[in-house]
C-alpha cells in the first residue's frame, strides 16, 4: 500500500503539467491553424510547420520525463550524512 502524496508533491505534479502540456498545445494548436496555409505554400512552409510538430512534441514527451522525475524522487531518501 503506497502513501498518499502530500499536497505540496500533488501541486508540483499538477503545475508541472500544466506548464508542459499547455505549451505543447499551444504551439499544436498554432500548426493547426496553419495547416491549410503549409500544404497551399512552398516547401519552406511545409518545413517550418514540421519544425513547430517536432517542437510541440518534444515539449509533451520532456513534460512526461520531468513528471517521471518529480514522481522518483519523491520516493528518493538521501543516506544521512556521518
Amino acid at each position: 500500500m503506497s502513501k498518499p502524496r502530500t499536497k505540496l508533491a500533488q501541486t508540483a505534479l499538477i503545475s508541472n503539467g500544466m506548464v508542459w502540456f499547455g505549451a505543447s498545445f499551444v504551439l499544436f494548436a498554432i500548426a493547426a491553424e496553419q495547416a491549410y496555409a503549409v500544404f497551399n505554400g512552398t516547401w519552406l512552409n511545409v518545413l517550418g510547420w514540421a519544425l513547430i510538430l517536432l517542437v510541440a512534441a518534444g515539449l509533451a514527451v520532456v513534460g512526461v520525463i520531468e513528471n517521471v522525475n518529480i514522481r522518483a524522487g519523491k520516493k528518493f531518501k538521501p543516506r544521512p550524512r556521518s
